[in-house]
């Protein structure tokens, strides 16, 4: 059976980072569409000048320097595309003395978002109309194999109609006409896509930051409230000792059962709560202070907890987290915002590039930082690496990773072309699919399978526009989910889930989406195919 993609100008899920030449050879960004399996029902259009030909063929763009491309969700199973393709672009040109045609490219994109094969370049010849209407044509293609986790990249451009040469001073419009059907490109091969939704808005509350133990999701709020649960519909609040604390932090610890949270009671006290099964919370005893915790975990080969935050402030723990003792870090007073155990290192990370290590929570050593003046947010430990995110002094996204808690690589400065996230604030790890980093303001995120490659996130643009984004956390199973000021959101991973999960959340149909940004702050969610 044929498989029709069709071309919408919503983003896609991914945005593949990379300066390819465009037509004219020359290197450029790229914006990254949805290509879906259903038709939007969002009438679109894009419109670019023409120049005088003849020409090599001229991409639409999203911006200047930065060319629209259209991408596939990741192939659910490896296969060849060789038969006919057909095209079918709506689009006109303003006068028919610019004299131009639509083309289009068809390519192979890997899991890391590089172009690894030309699937077929065409140019359809027939020279545009006044009026917007289907233009189809077919291509024989070059052989190509995908492998499972490859993408389909589209682009569509215009160039010189057959015998004529393109006139400068008009423009070409590339259109969607929703059900007559609109603009799409047909193979001749069943193809079929792993599920890739979008991010969606749940629930509009201020949150401080989402942990995830055992299958379940606790969100930590003020006012003492700690919601815990599996899904969006079936949230609860804990039973908590006061209601004046807002909690900033938690952990659990699978060997010995327990759960950890700390936070700041009414501005004046430094709390710390103990749970046995994460929905009744009581106090534990500690050494008095007015400092806001951030950073927690424990090391259980010796059940030693270690609670990080404000003014280097940093309690120890030997007993499972029911007795509290103040310690002295390694020098200075930085925020140390984020902290991870290893099994046996004890690593804090915070403000001015600070990296402290320790491996009884008690006596503190620095490391070298890869980079200087910079404030790191998140730390986290799984899959054999430190993974620790933030944002240099310029407000530019960053992400190090280390193996031991020592030695630290910068793999990431979010100032590129393609305009990435600003100031990263959380990460989290998915058994299935890897590395998941949200930002401040919500304007976009990144993923990476390996830790070492990264790839853009910027679905969560426009989706979660303006949404103060401070925690995100997986159950490696059905969601992530992600919390700020203002909302907490789930999305499933991507690149791809089971084929066969339901989607968790869904209020309206795929096709009652709109394509570009104007759906924020509304509760909705779609798969990437759709």
């Amino acid at each position: 059976m044929a498989t029709k993609l069709y071309l919408t100008l919503r983003k896609a899920e991914i945005s593949r980072a990379r300066n390819d030449n465009n037509k004219a050879g020359s290197a450029s960004g790229w914006a990254a569409h949805a290509l879906c399996t259903t038709e939007s029902s969002t009438a679109s259009s894009t419109s670019q000048a023409t120049v005088a030909g003849p020409t090599s063929g001229l991409e639409f763009l999203y911006a200047t320097g930065v060319c629209r491309e259209w991408i596939s969700p990741p192939l659910a199973a490896a296969a060849t595309i060789s038969g006919t393709i057909t095209f079918g672009i709506y689009g006109n040109e303003s006068s028919m003395s610019a004299n131009a045609s639509m083309a289009v490219i068809v390519s192979r994109v890997d899991n890391l978002g590089a172009i690894v094969g030309t699937v077929t370049d065409s140019l359809f010849g027939t020279e545009l109309g006044t009026g917007s209407t289907l233009q189809t044509w077919t291509a024989t293609p070059t052989s190509t194999g995908f492998n499972k986790g490859d993408r389909i990249r589209v682009v569509v451009y215009y160039d010189d109609a057959t015998a004529t040469t393109m006139g400068s001073g008009y423009t070409v419009n590339l259109n969607n006409v929703p059900g007559s059907p609109g603009s799409y490109v047909q193979f001749n091969e069943t193809l079929t896509f792993l599920d890739c939704w979008r991010w969606l808005v749940v629930q509009a509350v201020t949150w401080n930051d989402v942990y995830c133990a055992a299958g379940t999701f606790y969100l930590l709020a003020g006012l003492g409230k700690i919601y815990y649960g599996t899904t969006q519909a079936n949230m609860a609040a804990a039973s908590t000792p006061d209601a004046s604390t807002y909690m900033y932090v938690m952990a659990y610890d699978s060997g010995t059962g327990k759960y950890v949270a700390g936070g700041l009671q009414g501005g004046v006290a430094t709390r710390v709560w103990t749970s046995t099964n994460g929905t009744t919370w009581s106090n534990t005893t500690y050494p008095g202070g007015t400092w806001q915790p951030t950073g927690l975990a424990y090391k259980s080969s010796n059940t030693t907890w270690v609670l990080v935050g404000q003014s280097a402030n940093i309690w120890s723990s030997t007993n499972g987290g029911a007795n509290w003792s103040a310690q002295t870090g390694a020098g200075g007073t930085p925020f140390l915002y984020a902290l991870a155990c290893d099994g046996t290192t004890f690593v804090a990370m915070g403000t001015s590039s600070t990296i402290w290590t320790s491996t009884n929570g008690v006596t503190w050593g620095t490391q070298t930082a890869p980079r200087a003046s910079c404030t790191i947010k998140d730390i986290l430990w799984a899959n054999n690496l430190f993974v620790a995110v933030g944002y240099t002094a310029t407000n530019a996204g960053v992400i190090w990773t280390s193996p031991d808690g020592a030695a630290w690589t910068e793999r990431l400065v979010s100032n590129n072309p393609n305009n990435w996230a600003t100031a990263f604030s959380s990460v989290c790890y998915d058994t299935r699919f890897g590395w998941y980093v949200v930002d401040y303001g919500g304007t976009g995120g990144a993923w990476s399978a390996d830790g070492v490659n990264w790839l853009p996130l910027p679905g969560l643009s426009g989706d979660l526009d303006n949404q103060y984004l401070c925690g995100v956390a997986t159950d490696s199973s059905t969601m992530i989910l992600t919390v700020g000021a203002g909302t907490y959101s789930c999305v499933t991973p991507f690149p791809g889930g089971v084929s066969a999960v339901t989607p968790l959340f869904l209020t309206a149909a795929a096709s009652d989406i709109a394509d570009q940004g104007d759906v924020e702050k509304k509760i909705w969610s779609s798969r990437g195919t759709g």
